[in-house]
């Protein structure tokens, strides 16, 4: 028998690529068989110095923000303390507003009660008023005469007393003047009669003389004032506060709001129309309030 020779296997293609490409491929300067690079000594010296450098850096940072983070905490606690410091001053504010807050009603209602004493008052003096010219007359736009006289004045009101009918005597008039004032212009007339009963009578006795004469009302000549025809006006003798709510009344009758106005007993009435109750005005509020009613 003859034997023959197992021939070898022929190595893989990638087998034979591998021992080709490490025969062809020269090896590069300071790469192991691995391939990894070998440092030298200056670059290991470089890279500690980086990383010493980082750490630094780090370190450097860690202490500013740690600075910062403590400056923030003491201005909080400043910020604490400051508003513990407004609370208690809020505390203490409210605390006084609310006792000032009681003393102002206190004075507020004091002030309340002082000012009805004072109308009270005012009221009482103006009934005083009232009742010491229960029976005074003033007679208005009478001429000025040259070296007048109680006599004189007395005279006239004697002679108008005649004209309209209601006679009285000198005897019937306690106290006559005229208003102090300047010589060219005409002062009210003053005459106190002796009873307040004479002075309504004449009162009427001339309202009723002016309806049956409205073409020859009462003037000067009724007087005894020759040459002179000026109108004469007789009313009550009011007081300051009465004047002056007579003239704000008859402002509501020449806006055609109320229809009459007039005196009665030194008070001032109004009516809004015929049949209308009559309203006593006491105050100039009240005549406010009535001419903002429709």
């Amino acid at each position: 028998m003859s034997f023959y020779r197992t021939p070898e296997k022929a190595g893989s293609d990638s087998d034979l690529l591998k021992k080709i490409e490490l025969e062809v491929t020269p090896r590069r300067a300071g790469v192991g068989p691995r391939g990894k690079r070998r440092h030298s000594p200056g670059v290991d010296e470089k890279l500690s110095l980086f990383e010493d450098r980082i750490c630094l850096m780090f370190k450097n940072l860690k202490e500013d923000i740690d600075l910062k983070f403590k400056k923030i905490e003491s201005k909080l606690i400043d910020i604490h303390k400051n508003t513990g410091d407004i609370e208690k001053s809020m505390e203490f504010l409210a605390t006084n507003f609310e006792e000032m807050s009681k003393k102002v009603d206190n004075l507020e209602q004091q002030i309340k009660n002082k000012q009805t004493q004072i109308d009270n008052l005012e009221d009482k003096y103006e009934n005083l008023q009232r009742s010491a010219r229960s029976s005074t007359l003033e007679i208005r736009n009478v001429p000025n005469s040259p070296n007048e006289t109680k006599e004189v004045l007395s005279s006239y009101i004697v002679q108008m007393s005649e004209s309209v009918g209601a006679k009285m005597s000198s005897n019937d008039i306690k106290d006559i003047f005229r208003v102090p004032g300047k010589s060219e212009t005409n002062k009210p007339i003053i005459a106190e009669l002796t009873t307040t009963i004479q002075k309504l009578r004449l009162i009427k006795a001339v309202k009723s003389f002016n309806v049956s004469n409205r073409a020859n009302k009462l003037n000067a000549f009724h007087l005894g004032l020759r040459g002179h025809s000026s109108p004469v006006f007789v009313v009550e003798h009011l007081t300051s506060k009465g004047n002056r709510l007579h003239y704000l009344a008859r402002e509501l009758t020449r806006a055609g709001q109320y229809k009459y106005c007039w005196t009665s007993n030194g008070k001032v009435f109004v009516r809004k129309m015929d049949g209308a109750p009559l309203v006593l005005i006491n105050s100039e509020e009240q005549i406010e309030g009535l001419k903002s009613l429709k």
